[in-house]
């Protein structure tokens, strides 16, 4: 089967273009039984290099307890090198483990600089996928007889096993006894490592304020990009997921802006982390979008307009 892969990245440029990433998925919604390959596309200066393990810890981090949406099944990567310039492409082939729209990021790309040089701050997109429940076959029942109803074993057993099995029977209750207080030290071990892990995390080096003043810089360059190309489709009458694209960006920059993740949100926990300055514009933004998506409103260029120039007001509020 050939894939067709829709590209549903963005594309940064920083350093005059050098450095871009974008993330292709050959489709959006993937069934249970099926794996999801990720596709990242990434061009840097010959010289740099990329971590994998990082970019791999980030895609799969989520930002729920319990189980791990996707885990890895297997990575592949090509590199291509046309002059001073690397295409790096590396390919997460993932394996589902639960149901329902998933969102997927790289977050920050590790890039590796040459000595001297400053690492540049780079995000990927994010991008949703939603995983389905399989095709359920009916099975044919199994048909068996009845059987009979007796005081005695289905099986003959010999005077020795009978006598074997009434032990086993008699040392099950103390044998889960001593079954549990040996693996019951598991837990002060589980809770060790816990404690232990908490005080890294607590006596982690913190960034600094011009690193994150540079994450900050990129955030808003990314918006205006974005909002620049929602600008364009209006121009051409593109208006296909417009609503949908112009509130997902809002979110990726809010993300990044502040350093945390909050695509996981729901829109009333979003709009209640939103700084209570541009508050109520960002709640305008997307009413207008529920409004169009719930036919309340028509889809037009005035609409658009109205939803895209309120995104480009509150862009400016944070200078």
């Amino acid at each position: 089967m050939k894939w067709l892969y829709l590209i549903i990245g963005s594309v940064i440029p920083l350093t005059a273009a050098e450095f871009t990433a974008a993330i292709e998925l050959p489709k959006k919604d993937f069934l249970l039984t099926e794996t999801v390959p990720v596709k990242l596309t990434l061009t840097y200066p010959k010289g740099w290099d990329v971590d994998p393990k990082v970019l791999q810890r980030n895609l799969l981090q989520s930002s729920s307890f319990g189980i791990a949406p996707f885990i890895l099944e297997t990575f592949g990567r090509d590199q291509v090198v046309n002059g001073n310039t690397i295409t790096d492409t590396l390919t997460f082939v993932l394996e589902p483990q639960m149901l329902g729209k998933k969102n997927l990021t790289f977050w920050k790309i590790p890039f590796k600089p040459p000595s001297g040089q400053t690492e540049p701050t780079l995000f990927s997109d994010w991008v949703e996928v939603e995983i389905l429940e399989p095709k359920k076959e009916l099975p044919e029942p199994l048909v068996a007889p009845l059987m009979n109803l007796s005081l005695r074993l289905p099986t003959d057993l010999t005077a020795e096993n009978r006598f074997l099995l009434a032990q086993l029977e008699k040392n099950e209750p103390l044998r889960n006894r001593n079954l549990f207080s040996e693996r019951s030290f598991a837990w002060l071990g589980w809770l060790a490592l816990l404690c232990g892990l908490l005080f890294l995390w607590r006596s982690r080096p913190q960034r600094t304020q011009d690193t994150r003043e540079k994450e900050k810089q990129a955030a808003r360059l990314q918006l205006q990009n974005s909002l620049a190309r929602l600008q364009e489709d209006i121009q051409k009458g593109d208006l296909t997921d417009f609503y949908t694209q112009l509130a997902n960006h809002l979110r990726l920059f809010y993300g990044q802006f502040y350093g945390k993740r909050i695509d996981a949100l729901t829109t009333e926990e979003f709009l209640q982390q939103a700084p209570p300055g541009i508050r109520a514009t960002l709640q305008e933004i997307l009413t207008i979008g529920d409004e169009v998506r719930f036919g309340h409103l028509p889809s037009s260029k005035e609409n658009a307009q109205k939803a895209l120039n309120l995104a480009l007001k509150e862009l400016s509020f944070f200078g």
